[in-house]
């Protein structure tokens, strides 16, 4: 595993050309030779940080012929991944099901222009990978969720006025945040502190 994941850093370090054709050579470089192709997958994925020049033409294809690609399977390979999330909570067996049912299902043409289509839209604009397992899941009923939130009320008030205080920079703000948090005794609490902040962050009514 050591040494496949060196491989792919050492190909991913090289590629200088559109992510579309890092994507086809990739995958003529290491899928077909393979017998552990959802591991390369999580790999290729996860490994995957601004590879490639998005200013750089595509070989392959031409820019209309991959803006239909995606038209067309965005949102099939969206809910693929949405299904796999919810079928398993293990890292090497959603990949395994993620490269068969996009490669190997017959889901999609096996065409190396929509194939690389897929592949970079995977490693770039699928929001729910790369895939992490997650476990210790904190689940509170409305009632329970109510009363840990009234025992922080202070906390959430000093949270609420350090929030629209105004800061320089983020950091600033989320150290401020941090240390309120710090005051808090139980994991517990400071879950549901933290849920309260993100709730309110993402729009959400006081």
């Amino acid at each position: 595993m050591d040494a496949m994941v060196k491989q792919i850093e050492v190909f991913l370090e090289k590629m200088q050309m559109n992510p579309v054709d890092v994507c086809a050579n990739f995958m003529k470089s290491f899928f077909s030779k393979s017998n552990e192709p959802g591991k390369l997958l999580q790999v290729f994925i996860e490994k995957w940080e601004d590879v490639g020049k998005d200013d750089v033409p595509v070989v392959l294809l031409n820019g209309v012929e991959e803006d239909a690609i995606k038209k067309k399977y965005k949102p099939l390979v969206l809910e693929i991944v949405r299904v796999i999330y919810d079928e398993t909570d293990k890292q090497d067996v959603f990949y395994k099901k993620l490269y068969e049912s996009v490669f190997k299902s017959g889901i999609f043409p096996k065409d190396e222009k929509i194939e690389a289509v897929l592949l970079k839209m995977m490693v770039k604009e699928i929001p729910m990978l790369p895939y992490y397992p997650v476990d210790h899941l904190l689940v509170m009923s409305n009632e329970e969720f109510l009363k840990a939130s009234q025992s922080i009320r202070s906390q959430l008030r000093k949270a609420d006025g350090i929030i629209y205080r105004g800061f320089g920079s983020r950091t600033e703000l989320v150290s401020q945040l941090y240390r309120i948090a710090s005051e808090i005794e139980s994991e517990e609490l400071k879950i549901v502190y933290w849920s309260l902040l993100y709730y309110y962050a993402s729009g959400g009514n006081k």
